[in-house]
């Protein structure tokens, strides 16, 4: 099934962008967030919170290499036999950051894969992702915590979804 292995091929790329250059890194991230979203799943607007954690390497303070996964959980409105149960998504991201070191906006983006499961099954798709936000990082505290605006569209699979958050999160930098 070519959905299978494209889906094993995110993941490891995934993986290996964090595992391979984590020995010379100048940095580690690790951001858990929430989210409450808008999406249209199959048609229907509803709407969604979602629980995110993002990790990634820092090379450079500007860029972040990173993973980003997600549980989506719809909120049911009983209309549409189409609407997944949960979404559980996995999407290797590119950060970049410009500010300050007490305070920096991002911009971030990355391709990955989602599995919708519905009462059915599971169907496994390709999204993309993109978002953007502000950090906050006062030198007297030990993490950071910001807001970001997110988005998510399904590349394929066999119900069309689009979501739209806005959540906020508190990080550490190591």
């Amino acid at each position: 099934m070519n959905t299978r292995r494209c889906v094993r091929g995110a993941m490891t790329t995934g993986l290996l962008m964090l595992l391979s250059s984590a020995g010379a890194s100048a940095g580690f991230m690790l951001n858990p967030s929430v989210h409450g979203s808008l999406a249209e799943i199959g048609g229907g607007l509803i709407g969604a919170v979602d629980l995110g954690l993002s990790a990634g390497w820092l090379p450079i303070p500007e860029l972040v290499v990173g993973l980003d996964v997600a549980l989506i959980v719809p909120l049911d409105t009983g209309n549409d036999a189409q609407q997944p149960d949960l979404i559980l998504q996995a999407c290797p991201v590119i950060w970049l950051r410009f500010g300050e070191d007490d305070a920096w906006g991002f911009v971030k983006a990355g391709l990955g894969v989602a599995a919708h499961l519905i009462d059915e099954g599971l169907d496994p798709v390709m999204v993309a992702v993109a978002g953007g936000g502000f950090v906050v990082a006062p030198s007297s505290l030990p993490f950071h915590f910001g807001f970001e605006v997110s988005g998510e569209l399904d590349i394929t699979g066999g119900v069309d979804t689009h979501v739209f958050g806005l959540g906020g999160f508190v990080g550490w930098l190591f």
